[in-house]
């Protein structure tokens, strides 16, 4: 399947079972080298039963703003700003033994974070209900996404702590395995441990401690800091969405007591850490819980949102990360990406949602100062018309395709 001579807002029509949701799972699938749908974990889900390999390709264009300098007759050079569009190709294949190959421009590329970083990309599809009902781990990716795209440099103190974290465990693991192993020596009457059994000497595990203290201080302060900032644009948007009168709210849990910093907190939980052979407290425990105010208490708002409201807050976070997203790139050259567009991939937006809602949605994204490119599908034209009007309004570019047995018409 091939799609080309996009605009603005590109909406995919066709019946159920057409490939919608497939020509989307794509566009992901180039940025992110994995699905979004639930089954992308398995390595082979995405490659045809058919087929060996899968085959991606993608051209994105952009634009960088650049600083010229001009002779004003003599009298020295002026800075003058400009902007050049930057064409990018993509290409990504995964085999169904799970291995995967990818290239920017036709150079080799080893991580898929360097795509990433090319094409940011935010979905909505049924799956992302997992956002608010899933575990720890699905917000933590939320936040994280978002830090990245506006701080290029956080994996750099993402990969510190991870490996600090990973060295630390292992010791704690070693360390717990000889308790096992000294109360099985006990028991048969061995007094001495063999030297192959000897745990490692504490002072490795401070070491790793302090490293993992140094780095995990790092990444929640880059986290606390954008988290406040999506914050503020959740605040912002609830409103559009008609969900200012449900008292949500957006909390930070770092992942330790924040009323002690990293290290103290790893100190604290040394003993209990070496019993279980893991690290209990880090950022890797972070969590950011989205909770609504009911008889005046506050309780998850997975717990207590119909399945409508809870798509309608999954939006106010989706958008919430656009709005912070377009600000940064809108920064221009302190931008890590100085102009590139944020791709919006809604799958079946309709679903669930009144006309009403779908046209604030709609309001909010193309009130977006230029730099999102959106994909939206549905069955029928006249499903998506109150999401569209906005666009329509704003005499934004709409382009409409017809899909139809995995082929588009």
């Amino acid at each position: 399947m091939t799609i080309a001579d996009l605009a603005t807002v590109n909406v995919v029509l066709g019946p159920n079972g057409a490939g919608k949701t497939s020509l989307f799972e794509a566009i992901f699938t180039l940025a992110h080298g994995k699905s979004f749908r639930r089954f992308g974990g398995k390595r082979d889900a995405l490659v045809s039963l058919s087929a060996e390999h899968l085959v991606v390709y993608g051209e994105t264009i952009h634009s960088v703003r650049q600083l010229g300098l001009i002779d004003e007759g003599g009298t020295g050079a002026a800075g003058v700003e400009c902007s050049a569009s930057v064409r990018q190709k993509i290409g990504l294949s995964k085999s169904r033994l799970g291995e995967t190959r990818i290239k920017l421009n036709g150079v080799a590329v080893k991580r898929m974070s360097e795509i990433t970083e090319q094409l940011p990309i935010i979905a909505v599809n049924a799956d992302t209900f997992d956002l608010l009902s899933g575990p720890p781990q699905e917000r933590r990716a939320f936040l994280d996404w978002s830090v990245f795209h506006v701080e290029h440099t956080y994996k750099d103190d993402v990969k510190l702590y991870a490996r600090a974290l990973a060295q630390r465990n292992a010791l704690l693991r070693s360390f717990a395995r000889q308790i096992a192993d000294k109360s099985r020596l006990i028991s048969r009457s061995i007094g001495r441990v063999p030297d192959n059994e000897r745990a490692p000497p504490q002072s490795q595990l401070h070491i790793w401690t302090d490293a993992m203290a140094r780095a995990g201080e790092q990444v929640d302060a880059r986290r606390l800091e954008i988290f406040n900032l999506l914050n503020d644009e959740f605040k912002r948007v609830l409103p559009s969405l008609g969900l200012e009168s449900y008292s949500l709210s957006l909390f930070y849990r770092r992942g330790w007591d924040a009323k002690s910093n990293l290290a103290q907190a790893l100190r604290d939980s040394e003993e209990t850490d070496v019993a279980r052979g893991f690290s209990s407290v880090g950022p890797h425990r972070c969590d950011v819980q989205i909770t609504i105010e009911v008889d005046g208490h506050r309780r998850l708002a997975r717990d207590v949102l119909s399945r409508g409201q809870l798509k309608l807050t999954i939006f106010a976070l989706k958008l919430s990360q656009l709005r912070l997203l377009r600000y940064s790139l809108a920064a221009g050259d302190a931008a890590p990406l100085g102009g590139a567009q944020v791709v919006l991939l809604l799958d079946d937006v309709a679903a669930e949602l009144d006309p009403v809602r779908l046209r604030s949605i709609g309001a909010i994204i193309s009130e977006a100062e230029g730099g999102v490119q959106v994909f939206v599908n549905g069955t029928t034209e006249a499903l998506l018309s109150p999401f569209l009007e906005p666009f329509e309004v704003a005499s934004l570019a709409v382009r409409k395709f017809h899909v139809e047995h995995g082929r588009l018409l």
